[in-house]
Protein backbone atom coordinates (compact mmCIF):
# COMPACT_ATOMS: atom_id res chain seq x y z
CA UNK A 1 0.00 0.00 0.00
CA UNK A 2 0.93 3.51 -1.09
CA UNK A 3 0.29 6.75 0.46
CA UNK A 4 -0.93 9.07 -2.33
CA UNK A 5 -2.24 11.80 -0.50
CA UNK A 6 -2.07 12.29 3.26
CA UNK A 7 -5.59 13.94 4.75
CA UNK A 8 -5.83 16.30 7.63
CA UNK A 9 -7.94 14.92 10.43
CA UNK A 10 -11.01 16.73 11.03
CA UNK A 11 -11.05 18.27 15.01
CA UNK A 12 -14.85 17.26 16.41
CA UNK A 13 -15.80 19.20 18.63
CA UNK A 14 -17.97 17.80 21.76
CA UNK A 15 -20.69 19.45 21.41
CA UNK A 16 -20.66 18.18 17.18
CA UNK A 17 -20.53 14.78 19.20
CA UNK A 18 -23.51 15.22 21.16
CA UNK A 19 -25.31 16.46 18.05
CA UNK A 20 -24.04 13.57 16.22
CA UNK A 21 -25.22 11.47 18.65
CA UNK A 22 -29.24 13.35 18.73
CA UNK A 23 -29.40 12.94 14.54
CA UNK A 24 -28.56 8.71 15.03
CA UNK A 25 -31.01 8.53 17.74
CA UNK A 26 -33.79 10.79 16.05
CA UNK A 27 -33.84 8.06 13.19
CA UNK A 28 -34.92 5.26 15.36
CA UNK A 29 -36.25 6.83 18.01
CA UNK A 30 -40.58 7.53 17.57
CA UNK A 31 -41.49 9.31 20.65
CA UNK A 32 -43.03 12.46 19.55
CA UNK A 33 -42.49 14.56 22.86
CA UNK A 34 -38.37 13.58 22.51
CA UNK A 35 -38.20 14.50 19.03
CA UNK A 36 -39.70 18.18 20.07
CA UNK A 37 -36.87 18.07 22.80
CA UNK A 38 -33.86 17.13 20.06
CA UNK A 39 -35.39 20.04 17.59
CA UNK A 40 -35.14 22.23 20.48
CA UNK A 41 -31.69 21.32 22.21
CA UNK A 42 -30.06 20.94 18.00
CA UNK A 43 -31.55 24.60 17.61
CA UNK A 44 -29.75 25.67 20.88
CA UNK A 45 -33.07 26.95 21.76
CA UNK A 46 -32.88 25.28 25.04
CA UNK A 47 -30.11 23.37 27.12
CA UNK A 48 -31.07 24.10 30.60
CA UNK A 49 -30.43 21.34 33.00
CA UNK A 50 -34.38 21.32 33.43
CA UNK A 51 -34.90 20.43 30.02
CA UNK A 52 -32.64 18.08 29.86
CA UNK A 53 -33.87 16.66 32.90
CA UNK A 54 -37.14 16.31 31.07
CA UNK A 55 -35.36 14.85 28.22
CA UNK A 56 -33.70 12.48 30.27
CA UNK A 57 -37.14 11.25 31.72
CA UNK A 58 -39.21 10.53 28.10
CA UNK A 59 -36.28 8.99 26.92
CA UNK A 60 -36.27 6.21 29.82
CA UNK A 61 -39.97 6.37 29.92
CA UNK A 62 -40.22 5.37 26.23
CA UNK A 63 -37.13 2.46 26.54
CA UNK A 64 -35.40 3.64 23.75
CA UNK A 65 -31.41 2.94 24.73
CA UNK A 66 -30.58 5.64 21.65
CA UNK A 67 -32.39 8.20 23.18
CA UNK A 68 -30.71 7.43 26.67
CA UNK A 69 -27.42 7.53 25.45
CA UNK A 70 -27.91 10.65 23.02
CA UNK A 71 -28.91 12.54 26.44
CA UNK A 72 -26.73 11.25 28.09
CA UNK A 73 -24.17 12.59 26.31
CA UNK A 74 -26.22 16.22 25.91
CA UNK A 75 -26.16 15.89 30.25
CA UNK A 76 -22.23 15.17 30.35
CA UNK A 77 -22.04 18.64 28.13
CA UNK A 78 -23.94 20.70 30.05
CA UNK A 79 -21.80 19.12 33.02
CA UNK A 80 -18.41 20.17 30.87
CA UNK A 81 -19.41 23.79 30.63
CA UNK A 82 -20.66 24.13 34.29
CA UNK A 83 -17.74 22.40 35.92
CA UNK A 84 -15.58 22.91 33.57
CA UNK A 85 -14.31 19.43 33.91
CA UNK A 86 -13.37 18.69 30.19
CA UNK A 87 -11.22 15.87 30.05
CA UNK A 88 -13.48 13.89 32.63
CA UNK A 89 -16.60 14.64 30.69
CA UNK A 90 -15.05 14.05 27.20
CA UNK A 91 -14.70 10.44 27.61
CA UNK A 92 -18.14 10.08 28.77
CA UNK A 93 -19.45 12.23 26.09
CA UNK A 94 -17.82 10.09 23.30
CA UNK A 95 -18.67 6.93 25.17
CA UNK A 96 -22.36 7.81 24.91
CA UNK A 97 -22.03 9.42 21.15
CA UNK A 98 -20.39 5.78 20.35
CA UNK A 99 -23.27 3.96 21.90
CA UNK A 100 -25.90 5.76 20.56
CA UNK A 101 -24.01 4.66 17.07
CA UNK A 102 -23.77 1.42 17.34
CA UNK A 103 -27.04 0.87 18.50
CA UNK A 104 -28.76 2.90 16.22
CA UNK A 105 -26.99 0.95 13.28
CA UNK A 106 -27.86 -2.39 14.58
CA UNK A 107 -31.96 -0.93 14.45
CA UNK A 108 -31.15 0.76 11.19
CA UNK A 109 -28.37 -0.85 9.30
CA UNK A 110 -29.11 1.43 6.15
CA UNK A 111 -28.52 4.98 7.91
CA UNK A 112 -26.54 7.48 5.94
CA UNK A 113 -23.91 8.14 8.98
CA UNK A 114 -22.01 10.14 6.68
CA UNK A 115 -25.30 12.67 6.23
CA UNK A 116 -25.96 12.85 9.41
CA UNK A 117 -21.92 13.53 10.58
CA UNK A 118 -21.85 16.61 7.75
CA UNK A 119 -24.92 17.86 9.58
CA UNK A 120 -23.49 17.59 12.81
CA UNK A 121 -20.35 19.44 12.07
CA UNK A 122 -22.27 21.87 9.28
CA UNK A 123 -22.95 24.70 12.16
CA UNK A 124 -22.37 24.88 15.70
CA UNK A 125 -24.41 26.09 17.81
Amino acid sequence: MVLTEEIQIPNITLIQHVKFAILCARQVCIDSEWNVWTDVWLSGEDRSPKTLSWAFALAENSGEFVAIMAVNAAIRLQWTEELREIKWAEKGIKLATNRTIYRTAIVLPTIDFAALAEQAVKEET
